[in-house]
């Protein structure tokens, strides 16, 4: 919701020419409204002339225009031949906005000088100037927050980073060693491969010679030997019957066992009935 201001604040300014005869168009001159808003309707000025009365003078109050040397107000008194005297006067101006205001000056030609200048200004002033000063001002609007920038940290970019996990002599050391048992493992592992490879084409080698032995070995054997007398043999089929028997008498008791089963038996009882009674 917004609330609308078309009040203005009217007022003067304290005296722009209490530090010199020459001043800016700012606030350290003109005081809290010297800003964007404030528009000028008229000047006020006094001062007094110091002069003998046949030296000519002539006294220029004004302001040039803020974008070139040319006057946007001027107020000229020429004192030649004339009494030193105090002066005030109001020169109207219309509202003119303050940017169009340069340099502020009190300007002397001749002999003399002026003292005690007094130079102020009245003006209007617009609070409203700019909408985003109150929110009631017509124009308003809610700012929108500023969304600060994240600047992502990389330590990779990052010298200190850098120096800190710089390799050092003894790095570079460990992975020298490291190398060179790499290397050392590798040519063992080579060399137990080619150790290998040299059993086994021997093995096979031995094998195949085994081989090729063997069976020259058996042929010899076989051109030598002659099995076919083997082959055609004639072994003779007879029958071989028993000649004696045994006559089945029946198995008789052993009375020894029995006693002595007996003997073991009564044995036992007594061990056993000396235990209970303890």
């Amino acid at each position: 919701m917004l609330s609308y201001s078309f009040d203005y604040t009217y007022g003067h300014t304290p005296n722009a020419a209490l530090f010199g005869n020459t001043w800016q168009m700012n606030t350290k001159s003109l005081g809290a409204h010297g800003i964007d808003g404030m528009d000028i309707s008229a000047v006020i000025y006094q001062y007094e002339t110091v002069k003998n009365l046949e030296d000519d003078l002539v006294v220029v109050v004004g302001n040039k225009k803020s974008d070139s040397a040319d006057y946007l107000w001027s107020d000229t008194e020429d004192w030649s031949q004339k009494h030193g005297m105090k002066i005030r006067k109001v020169v109207p101006i219309g509202y003119t906005p303050l940017a169009a205001f340069g340099e502020g000056s009190i300007a002397t030609t001749g002999d003399g000088e002026v003292k005690n200048p007094i130079v102020q200004y009245l003006y209007r002033f617009d609070p409203c100037y700019d909408p985003q000063v109150s929110s009631t001002c017509s124009g308003y609007q809610i700012p929108v927050p500023e969304i600060p920038k994240v600047v992502l940290y990389d330590p990779l970019t990052d010298n200190n980073v850098k120096d800190a996990t710089k390799e050092t002599d003894s790095d570079l050391y460990d992975e020298e060693i490291d190398k060179e048992q790499a290397d050392a493992d590798a040519e063992e592992e080579e060399e137990k491969e080619r150790v290998r490879q040299a059993f086994l084409t021997n093995d096979h080698v031995m094998m195949v010679i085994n081989d090729m032995t063997q069976d020259a070995l058996i042929t010899q054997m076989n051109s030598v030997t002659d099995l076919t007398s083997y082959y055609v043999a004639q072994i003779p089929s007879n029958v071989y019957r028993d000649k004696f028997s045994i006559e089945d008498k029946g198995i008789k008791e052993n009375m020894n066992a029995w006693r002595s089963l007996s003997q073991d038996k009564r044995h036992y009882q007594m061990v056993k009935e000396q235990y209970e009674n303890n």
